[in-house]
């Protein structure tokens, strides 16, 4: 991992992409400017929304017009920069969104309004929506809006969207080098990640090989991903098989005012994008990125042993609006991961486990879909998905036979799955007061699992083996109810069954928002939520009858309860207060042990028999003061404390492996217009966060010395923590904005100060002794972009 020596390199990084940006500091000769266009939909019904005040805020004197006919507008000669976009209608709730004009293309967008209830002669302000309200209208707690163009801006983003999220309160991250997140005391398996509607694999480069749910970086790209959601407990009825969070995300349309291109090179690769109409003048678009790694440039800073770590990944979509057949898109995301390790060959360098260790991994993710969304008239819309997903690890590992040198076969990981899923939802406007929306989701899932350890006679014994398909078949129903202007309720269910188990489950989900004067907000949310576990679990079998041991688990269920309050102390300044309560229930466990699926994180060779006896409570609060961008200023501070525990085969009630007790979160940063005309932007961002350990196994020093390997005590599960890491984050990016072209310099840095992070105990083969694993870890990206 990366050391102290590794400070040297990072300087020179940043040094030079200091000097860079000065070198190509000219300045434009004139103020650019560029044009906003876009549409305004009704959020029930999904028709257009004619005549609607369209404003820029931060522009005196105000710029703005009214949509047309069909709900488009369009404003020109917008200075570039960062704007606030107002829209608003009689009758409809007033929407305001930030975007973003850059000199090379039209900034285009679309915005739905919720219709308020109120008579059209009636003369009401409605209730506004706030920077960061969640895209889904549906979601009223526990949402928030994730943009890409934060993720950079961010110190800790990243450009990765699980980095961004745990810069907000109840999120925590699992390590630097993974980005796995822990949501109110949850285990990353429990996170729901979808594309454009549709569940996915885990979307991360080298996902699972260090926690279930999480990966090093993210496969999805910045450069088209559209504004999405994150979501923290009881969220509505459509979302299932979660029981953490949900990460909602959308590619954005290719805009069709002319064809533009990005290249991007960096430490960690290079990225090709390209996007534009297919046909000048018509709205049938294109979009796509390409990546491939570039590590060797980053190689001093990597591990030995981390040479052969290369990664690509693809994503598009294709949209195609008809006049009246609806619009159909068709969309796609895939990754391709290699990764491994050679054994020490040099005796006297031998320490560790590791060191006697060679492995090969191989990996793949990727989803396909045909999306169709068509209007009913004044009542509603028709969405339909018909999605092919699949991920597969291969992982073979062998150890260093020190009697004879030769490398001797230690253990096989196959695991291959693949779902292809229909999924329709019909949206409808019941009334002005009343949205309903209902759906389905079908998996048809199949899988390729072959599981392999070694085992006291140095032989391969397969714990599980299996190619087979099942069903997993979802259904919701869910309405959005305005009790009066100022009292808004989600009520719904969802229903999901898993064919493996022949188990089923009924969730009831309830949330509603209410909205004081002085603008202030509380807000409630209830749901009963449910998550299968991973699909080998399911399939071991007893050594000696090979009948399965796990066929009867139900699902992992629990009940989330969340209460909130917002107020709005000025225009651009929020501060909000959650508290929670999870109790889980139906955790698979072993009987008279203290083991619990609860607080799984990465294991593939479990052969035992798990019951549904286990339970786990998380409960705390969340308050958060964010200052919105302004004058180029803005702030995230957020402070979480909670407790999580579990009970596990044995019945007694101890921390989970996520009880950090508290996070602490700390963002500010600042971006100047600069140039003789301003139309260059410098920006800089700082994060501190200061988060408790994690909890682990204590170790049995007598044991492990005699056995020559790290012996956990499981009588004390989760006993210990791990020290609490203060990590720094960095982000620092240069626009240059020219009249045809755009550029981007960017470094963003993870753990800048190096602060060294606890990653357990090894046993010590030269001095027969156990030590403690602290590493200090930084990654640094330095980017530059451009498009053309």
């Amino acid at each position: 991992m990366y050391t102290q020596r590794n400070h040297s390199v990072l300087s020179k990084f940043i040094l030079l992409t200091i000097f860079s940006i000065f070198l190509i500091g000219n300045a434009n000769s004139q103020t650019l400017t560029q044009t906003i266009s876009g549409k305004i939909l009704e959020e029930g019904t999904g028709q257009p929304v004619p005549f609607a005040n369209v404003i820029i805020l931060n522009i005196e004197p105000l710029m703005g017009v009214t949509t047309d006919s069909v709900g488009n507008f369009k404003i020109k000669n917008v200075p570039i920069g960062r704007h606030i976009l107002q829209v608003s209608y009689v009758s409809f709730q007033t929407r305001q969104m930030e975007v973003i004009v850059n000199s090379l293309n039209e900034t285009v967008v679309e915005m739905r309004l919720k219709d308020g209830g109120i008579d059209l002669e009636s003369v009401v302000i409605t209730a506004q929506e706030e920077h960061g309200t969640p895209q889904n209208a549906m979601v009223l707690s526990g949402g928030r809006t994730l943009s890409m163009e934060e993720a950079r801006r961010y110190a800790g983003g990243f450009d990765d969207p699980a980095r961004l999220a745990s810069a907000f309160a109840g999120v925590a991250t699992s390590e630097i080098d993974n980005n796995g997140v822990v949501v109110r005391g949850n285990s990353p398996k429990g996170m729901l990640w979808r594309i454009e509607g549709v569940e996915i694999p885990n979307p991360n480069h080298f996902a699972d090989l260090e926690t279930f749910g999480g990966g090093g970086l993210t496969a999805l790209s910045s450069h088209l991903l559209a504004n999405s959601d994150f979501l923290l407990s009881a969220f509505p009825a459509e979302y299932g098989n979660a029981l953490s969070g949900v990460f909602d995300m959308k590619i954005r349309n290719g805009k069709t005012d002319k064809r533009s291109h990005a290249v991007q090179i960096g430490a960690l690769g290079v990225d090709l994008a390209s996007e534009g109409a297919f046909k000048q003048g018509k709205e049938a678009s294109y979009i796509f990125n390409y990546r491939y790694s570039m590590l060797g440039l980053i190689s001093p800073l990597l591990p030995e042993e981390a040479g052969g770590t290369s990664y690509q990944d693809f994503t598009f979509k294709i949209n195609l609006p008809t006049k009246k057949a609806g619009t159909f898109s068709i969309w796609g995301i895939s990754a391709l991961d290699k990764s491994g390790q050679l054994a020490q060959t040099d005796s006297t360098e031998r320490q560790y486990e590791s060191d006697f260790e060679e492995a090969d991994n191989k990996q793949y993710m990727g989803a396909v879909g045909l999306n169709h969304r068509i209007r009913l008239g004044k009542i509603g819309y028709l969405n339909t998905n018909f999605t092919s997903s699949g991920s597969g690890i291969s992982i073979k590992t062998s150890r260093l036979n020190t009697k004879n040198n030769s490398l001797q076969p230690n253990n096989q990981i196959k695991n291959n799955l693949l779902k292809h899923t229909f999924s329709s939802y019909l949206n409808v406007q019941l009334g002005k007061k009343h949205i309903n929306r209902t759906g389905i989701i079908t998996n048809l899932l199949q899988y390729d699992i072959e599981l392999k350890q070694k085992q006291e006679t140095d032989n391969l014994e397969t714990l599980v083996k299996s190619n087979d398909q099942a069903l997993h078949f979802q259904a919701y129903t869910q309405s959005l109810i305005d009790i009066s202007p100022n009292f808004t309720m989600n009520i719904g269910s969802h229903f999901q069954y898993l064919a493996i188990t022949e188990k089923f489950s009924v969730e009831p989900r309830l949330s509603f928002e209410y909205r004081l004067p002085k603008k202030q907000t509380l807000t409630f949310g209830y749901g009963l939520h449910s998550r299968v576990e991973p699909i080998y679990i399911y399939l071991v079998k007893d050594r000696n009858t090979l009948e399965y041991l796990n066929k009867d688990l139900d699902f992992t269920k629990a009940h989330h309860l969340t209460l909130g309050y917002q107020k709005m102390l000025s225009s651009t300044l929020r501060l909000k207060v959650k508290t929670y309560y999870q109790e889980l229930f139906n955790v698979p466990v072993i009987a008279n042990t203290s083991s619990s699926l609860i607080n799984l994180t990465q294991s593939w060779f479990i052969n035992d028999a798990f019951v549904n006896e286990g339970k786990g409570r998380n409960y705390g609060i969340d308050i958060t003061a964010e200052k919105f961008l302004d004058k180029g200023f803005f702030y995230l501070f957020t402070l979480s404390l909670f407790n999580s525990t579990y009970q596990g085969g044995d019945k007694i009630w101890r921390d989970t492996r996520f009880n950090q007790q508290f996070i602490a979160n700390a963002l500010i940063g600042k971006e100047w217009n600069v140039g003789k005309k301003d139309n260059n932007v410098l920006g800089l961002s700082l994060r501190f966060a200061y988060q408790g350990g994690q909890r682990i196994m204590p170790v049995d020093y007598a044991a492990s010395i005699s056995n020559q390997e790290i012996v956990f005590d499981e009588s004390r599960a989760f006993e210990e923590q791990k020290p609490n890491p203060f990590l720094t984050h960095l982000s620092f990016n240069y626009q240059k904005n020219k009249s045809k072209h755009r550029s981007i310099w960017s470094l963003q840095v993870l753990n800048a100060l190096g602060a060294k992070e606890f990653y357990g105990y090894q046993y010590n083969f030269q001095t027969n002794t156990i030590d403690k694993d602290k590493q200090t870890l930084v990654i640094p990206n330095i980017t530059y972009k451009i498009e053309f």
